[in-house]
């Protein structure tokens, strides 16, 4: 599927996505997973109140 730039795949919801838009989705949960590490990291290492981020509170 990788190869071919107009691979198509079907989602569980019923969404046809193309190999871009899939990469695309990919990428952004990366960069949202990367997000969160970094403000867990910042509230473990008790930075100062502006990064304080309630919803992550153990």
């Amino acid at each position: 599927m990788l190869k071919d730039k107009k691979a198509c795949i079907k989602t569980a919801t019923g969404t046809v996505l193309q190999k871009e838009m899939l990469i695309r989705r990919l990428e952004f949960f990366n960069e949202v997973a990367h997000t969160l590490e970094v403000m867990m990291v910042q509230q473990q290492l008790k930075s100062p109140k502006h990064h304080a981020y309630h919803f992550l509170q153990q």
